[in-house]
C-alpha cells in the first residue's frame, strides 16, 4: 500500500472522529506531504533516511500565501511531521509494517545569526 492511499484514509477518520484541527491537518498534508517523493512510496519501502531528507527540504522552502516570504516555521515542520507519524502508527497497527519510521528521526534546529555569537560571560577580578 502507498503512504499517500493509507494517509487520505487516516486524515478521513480523523475527520469522522472529529479531531480538533483537522482543517489545518488537511491543508499541511496538501502542502508538505502528498506531492513528496517518499508518500509516492510503499510503506515497506520507506526509511528514516527519506524522512530526514523531506525534512530537510522542507525547512528551507518557502511558505505559501499572500504575505511576506519567509520559510516555513518549525512548529509547522513538527506538526507535519507529526501527521506523518500517525500514519505510520496506524500502518503499524494494521500490520503493514514492523516500525515506525518516524521513530528517533527528529527536525534541526535553524541556525541564525544570533546562534553564531559567543553566548558566554566572562566576568573580571578587579582589586
Amino acid at each position: 500500500m502507498k503512504f499517500t492511499e493509507l494517509a487520505n484514509e487516516v486524515i478521513a477518520q480523523r475527520e469522522r472522529d472529529g479531531v480538533r484541527g483537522i482543517d489545518r491537518e488537511k491543508s499541511r498534508y496538501r502542502c508538505h506531504i502528498q506531492d513528496e517523493d517518499f508518500a509516492q512510496k510503499d510503506l515497506a519501502e520507506i526509511r528514516p533516511r527519506d524522512l530526514r531528507e523531506w525534512l530537510r527540504v522542507m525547512a528551507q522552502k518557502d511558505t505559501r500565501g499572500s504575505g511576506p516570504k519567509r520559510k516555513v516555521a518549525r512548529p509547522t515542520i513538527n506538526r507535519t511531521k507529526s501527521l506523518v507519524s500517525v500514519v505510520f502508527d496506524e500502518a503499524v497497527e494494521r500490520d503493514l509494517i514492523e516500525i515506525n519510521p518516524c521513530l528517533g528521526v527528529k527536525s534541526k534546529k535553524k541556525v541564525d545569526e544570533s546562534d553564531t555569537r559567543e553566548k558566554w560571560a566572562y566576568l573580571t577580578l578587579t582589586f
